[in-house]
């Protein structure tokens, strides 16, 4: 027994130890935004035992991005964005445990923001891309909580969404090619912007994250 966790043991430092180097610790931010993303799907899934796995490895990672800034000169942005990661899976963990999950899904949105910001603010292309994706995932998890009760936060979410489209259609539309993607994304918009009944919102929500996804998939893909 004793030789088996000494074996284990050794197993994750040397995990840990493959994380510090430069090339993988660089990775960990985009680890954890997809796996907050998969944290949200498993809490809207109702899907405990997805959840409990994914939470715990975005936790072990969370805690290696913390180790990376370690020694690093003081950079103060980076610093909040990984307190408030913690403060997120804390959430989403309390939420979990009260048997919210839609509380759940909507701090684990809000972790993948932390992330977004952590590793885009340098590349405007890149960060409205994944904003978008993350403000749909929004749009969508608020108007399931309540859109009565959100009504404000929903407004706010959608006139950034529309702000954050029209700098980056702008970007798009530079490369002929991709016109089809800004025609979609047009369309996209003009649906959103008639309204509709929280069903609806819901979807127009879940078809943007989906059409955010699209453009990270080409224009970086």
């Amino acid at each position: 027994m004793g030789r088996m966790k000494c074996f284990h043991w050794l197993l994750f430092a040397s995990v840990c130890a493959g994380f510090s180097t430069p090339a993988l610790a660089s990775e960990l931010p985009a680890r954890i935004e997809t796996d907050a993303i998969a944290i949200t799907n498993a809490a809207l899934a109702s899907n405990p035992k997805t959840l409990d796995r994914v939470y715990r490895k975005t936790l072990a990672e969370v805690r290696l991005l913390h180790e990376t800034l370690v020694g690093k000169p003081f950079d103060e942005r980076h610093a909040r964005e990984v307190s408030q990661a913690f403060s997120w899976l804390q959430l989403v963990s309390i939420n979990q445990k009260n048997g919210s999950m839609i509380g759940a899904a909507i701090a684990a949105n809000q972790l993948s923001a932390e992330m977004i910001r952590f590793q885009h603010s340098g590349s405007k292309k890149s960060w409205d891309t994944h904003w978008l994706g993350y403000l749909g995932r929004e749009l969508m998890l608020l108007t399931m909580e309540d859109a009565n009760l959100n009504s404000e936060l929903l407004a706010s979410r959608m006139s950034d969404a529309v702000s954050t489209w029209q700098r980056l259609r702008l970007e798009i539309i530079k490369n002929f090619r991709d016109k089809p993607l800004v025609e979609e994304g047009d369309a996209l918009f003009r649906r959103m912007g008639l309204g509709g009944t929280p069903d609806v919102l819901i979807r127009q929500g879940k078809d943007l994250a989906a059409f955010a996804e699209k453009l990270s998939a080409q224009l970086e893909g």
